[in-house]
């Protein structure tokens, strides 16, 4: 009956969250550069929201008072310094010609340039894009081939050719071919980067990994009495939460399944919280491993909450879906194989007190909080982890 109460748990936390759908914690705002490799040379734009320019730069601009002369050199200076499109002999001159706000999305600016390039394009381009990240760390920039004459691309305004992030502001793009390759590398990067910054999936994933080196001995917990059983425990931790997130993750992407971010945020922190206390407990017992999928469902709505951000509506999303997933695995097998040998080994070295209640306990008190700044939507301060 436990698992029942737990489930109800959620739904009743998951219906006061439903009201609004607030996007926290997996909604990285993305800048977009557009390019166009026409026969008589380049041009492009970039397309950035106000907010994050004036937290990087400081302007205080805004679509309602326009902007001023000086805004607008400030703004071209700014982002000719943070963009650079060349080839392996240097970078081509690049010029910003006009700045405007976007009359579809406001909250945009949009700022046209041109590049005294050599004709004809070569077949390789170096593009780097470092603009406001160093403000917003989780801010990216995501690059178009919005036309390319020599590869028959017209009008793209949705598949992504590389995603530009802190440490990863260069790429190298071909403008002969398609780069599915360079696709699926960047959002394979972006899988390891978000399942290593998502502090969140990490404290689900390690409570339940301070648990894998134990077996219940009625309501008690012992250590494993060889390294074979600890392995099969982390391999059903895993397993269980891969595929439950998988699940979800690709139905996401497909459109099929839309919750709140808000309500699933709270779900996320919920999950950790019910681990932490069946820790101490034995909350769930035998229904320990179908709680696990269930809150799995949710992680994997949260994994898509930032795909969906990065894809752009992205047309080859089996691609995305791919590359991400594969993408978090790694960084979940990194996270198991430098947390797990440790617990095995401290696993008879008075376990219980020194290692699985003291961190659960700190654990529990971060998604409590969790919980009640998502459900109340409260502001997150110097608590955003």
């Amino acid at each position: 009956m436990k698992v029942y109460y737990s489930v109800l748990l959620t739904v009743l936390v998951a219906s006061l969250t439903a009201w609004t759908n607030v996007a926290i914690a997996h909604n990285p705002e993305f800048s977009y550069i557009w390019l166009q490799v026409n026969e008589d040379g380049m041009k492009g734009r970039v397309e950035a929201d106000t907010n994050h320019v004036n937290i990087a730069t400081g302007l205080g601009i805004s679509a309602e008072d326009g902007l001023t002369p000086e805004q607008e050199e400030s703004l071209k200076q700014y982002f000719a310094s943070h963009l650079s499109i060349g080839d392996i002999d240097g970078d081509y001159p690049l010029t910003f010609v006009d700045v405007d706000f976007m009359e579809e999305v406001q909250q945009y600016l949009v700022m046209h340039f041109v590049l005294d390039s050599p004709l004809p394009a070569p077949d390789e381009l170096t593009i780097t894009y470092s603009a406001i990240m160093h403000a917003i760390p989780e801010h990216r920039g995501g690059f178009h081939f919005e036309y390319n004459y020599r590869t028959g691309v017209e009008d793209n305004h949705t598949q992504l050719s590389s995603i530009h992030a802190p440490g990863r502001e260069t790429a190298q793009l071909s403008t002969k071919n398609n780069n599915r390759m360079r696709q699926l590398a960047n959002f394979i990067s972006e899988g390891i980067e978000h399942i290593w910054i998502g502090i969140d999936h990490i404290l689900f994933l390690v409570t339940l990994l301070l648990t894998s080196v134990l077996v219940r001995k009625g309501r008690d917990w012992q250590p494993t009495e060889g390294l074979k059983e600890a392995i099969w425990n982390v391999v059903a931790v895993v397993t269980v939460f891969t595929v439950a997130h998988s699940i979800t993750l690709a139905l996401a992407m497909k459109g099929w399944v839309t919750l709140p971010s808000r309500f699933v945020e709270s779900v996320i922190a919920l999950s950790i919280l019910v681990v932490v206390i069946d820790n101490f407990y034995s909350l769930l017992g035998k229904y320990k491993w179908s709680a696990v999928f269930v809150f799995g469902l949710f992680h994997g709505l949260g994994f898509a909450s930032v795909l969906e951000d990065m894809t752009v509506d992205f047309q080859a999303r089996v691609l995305a879906l791919i590359g991400f997933n594969i993408g978090v695995e790694i960084g979940q097998l990194v996270i198991v194989l430098a947390i797990f040998p440790v617990l095995y080994l401290l696993r008879r070295h008075s376990y219980l007190n020194v290692v699985l209640r003291p961190a659960s306990a700190v654990i529990g008190i971060v998604a409590c909080w969790w919980l009640v700044q998502r459900s109340f939507d409260l502001p997150s301060g110097w608590t955003s982890f």
